[in-house]
């Protein structure tokens, strides 16, 4: 408690102060090799609290490494108006706490990237943690410092396997790789180039071609292609067409009485055969959307859980989920032989109409075998739309999930990119390399996607993620004619801010949609755009 004292400058008599020692949850750490690392280890959390003079905590290890810092007053933003302190600045302050806080800072550390935040008052460094100088791709630093006071308000070590990957030393990553930077770039333009593909608008009510991939990791040693799945796998929760609204008895009782709806004694027996022995309905609803009729089927066994989703006019599986409370997960079941299973399910129950079954793609876990088969219209991808069928450990399919949204495909803004181009903006933007992942036997090194998404080219040449998220936004903003600006600085200053614009020269005329771009900026309309 001294030395923290000593560290973060703490000379107030605070009038509350905890230790908290928490142990790190298995439950958060999905490989066998994080929880052995972390068993018998804590996150300690020393927490000082007053009413007038605010609160604060600092977190270590147990093995005395620090994890995280955290601070608040009541008037820490009453320095606004002072005079800021310039990036370089705040960057040098950052630094140099870092490095008293992380013994070789500099080696284990690598400043990604940076925003000004709340009209440019503060500033956040983003931080990529590196061993033997290459990413490990799933853990990060965050720093939080105010331009007017010059304090650093919040640090956060965070990672996707939670405190465990914290227990980890440079001594436990040994591998090297085998594979150069060409020849992994070379093996993605051959196995998982961007593909022209059919991209839905989150309303459902438009649709684009853009180019997309799923991007997949190369084996830095021997080259072959995996699909990491290092937090265990879970199936995809798709939007089930039985989360429509509702109906009224009124409604109810209307549709009851049409004639080529299925009597619900033949969706119960229908149900039953799909989940198989042991299950008990325990409800069965009627809802609809815009165009069918779905039985919403609630089933229990034991102490499990199942729903089962069915067209009401004609008993095809909309969606099926049974869940079971395992102690022990133990897959053992060979991809081919899930495949074969989930394909005659799909053959006895579901509906083929534009389903790809040679482009299947599956995935094995612990846990059971993920199946999905893509939906493609006009021989092009659709993305994210088709079946998802999950075999579990037993051989039982435990999921199924439908997803087609009705759209006119004919009405598809073009893009006149051609491959090359889309790979090209891709591999420039240098998110594609050499990664340290964590997986079940250990650390090891991949090329591949060092941030977690999958590229999306539309007509426009920007990369973005799938959600619409513009990757790397302040690096694609390059204007060539930058200085041949009078206010460069000030350019420079609201790029950092992210507020800009893609593919253009600053001397190039902009349409009024461009300027609402740039008043709404990553962060929304405020006063000072």
């Amino acid at each position: 408690v001294e030395d923290i004292k000593e560290k973060f400058n703490i000379t107030e008599a605070y009038e509350d102060f905890n230790l908290i020692k928490e142990p790190i949850n298995s439950d958060k750490v999905s490989t066998y090799y994080l929880n052995k690392k972390a068993k018998n280890k804590t996150i300690d959390s020393y927490q000082w609290s007053d009413e007038k003079l605010g609160s604060f905590q600092v977190a270590y290890t147990s093995d005395g490494d620090f994890y995280s810092y955290w601070k608040w007053s009541k008037d820490q933003d009453e320095s606004k108006n002072s005079e800021k302190i310039s990036k370089d600045q705040a960057q040098k302050i950052v630094k140099d706490r870092l490095a008293k806080l992380i013994p070789d800072f500099d080696k284990k550390y690598k400043l990604k990237d940076f925003s000004l935040q709340d009209d440019g008052k503060e500033l956040n460094f983003y931080y990529e943690r590196l061993i033997h100088g290459i990413p490990l791709a799933s853990d990060s630093l965050y720093v939080n410092i105010s331009l007017t006071s010059k304090e650093i308000r919040d640090i956060e070590i965070n990672s996707d396997f939670g405190p465990a990957t914290s227990f980890l030393s440079d001594k436990d990553f040994t591998d090297k790789a085998k594979l150069s930077q060409e020849n992994a770039e070379k093996i993605f333009r051959e196995k998982f180039p961007l593909r022209l593909s059919y991209k839905i608008s989150n309303d459902g009510k438009s649709v684009e071609k853009v180019y997309h991939s799923e991007i997949l990791d190369i084996d830095a040693e021997d080259g072959k292609l995996v699909k990491n799945n290092n937090l265990g796998f879970m199936p995809y929760e798709m939007d089930k067409a039985a989360d429509a609204a509702g109906l009224t008895d009124v409604e109810i009782k209307k549709i009851d009485g049409l004639k080529d709806l299925k009597k619900k004694s033949q969706a119960k027996k229908r149900a039953y055969e799909i989940a198989g022995d042991g299950y008990q309905v325990t409800s069965i609803s009627l809802n609809s959307d815009k165009d069918n009729y779905y039985y919403n089927i609630n089933l229990e066994k034991d102490k499990n859980y199942g729903n089962v989703t069915l067209n009401a006019k004609n008993l095809n599986l909309v969606s099926l989920d049974l869940w079971s409370d395992r102690k022990v997960y133990n897959n053992k079941i060979k991809e081919e032989d899930a495949k074969k299973i989930a394909l005659g399910f799909l053959e006895k129950y579901g509906d083929k109409t534009e389903l790809k079954l040679d482009k299947i793609s599956i995935d094995s876990s612990k846990m059971g075998t993920s199946i999905y088969i893509p939906r493609y219209v006009n021989n092009l991808p659709v993305l994210k739309e088709g079946v998802n069928i999950f075999v579990d450990q037993d051989k039982k399919i435990s999921s199924y999930e439908r997803t087609f949204t009705k759209v006119d495909f004919s009405k598809a803004n073009e893009n006149t990119l051609t491959q090359e181009e889309a790979n090209k903006i891709f591999l420039s933007s240098k998110n594609f390399g050499l990664k340290y992942v964590i997986t079940d036997k250990g650390p090891k090194l991949f090329y591949g996607n060092i941030k977690d998404f999958d590229p999306v080219i539309g007509q426009d040449k920007i990369l973005r993620d799938y959600n619409g998220e513009i990757i790397n936004f302040k690096e694609q903003i390059s204007y060539s004619d930058l200085n041949k600006a009078r206010n460069k600085e000030d350019i420079l200053y609201l790029k950092d801010m992210c507020i800009g614009l893609i593919g253009k020269n600053l001397s190039d005329k902009i349409t009024y949609q461009d300027f609402v771009k740039l008043l709404n900026g990553a962060n929304g309309m405020n006063s000072s755009y």
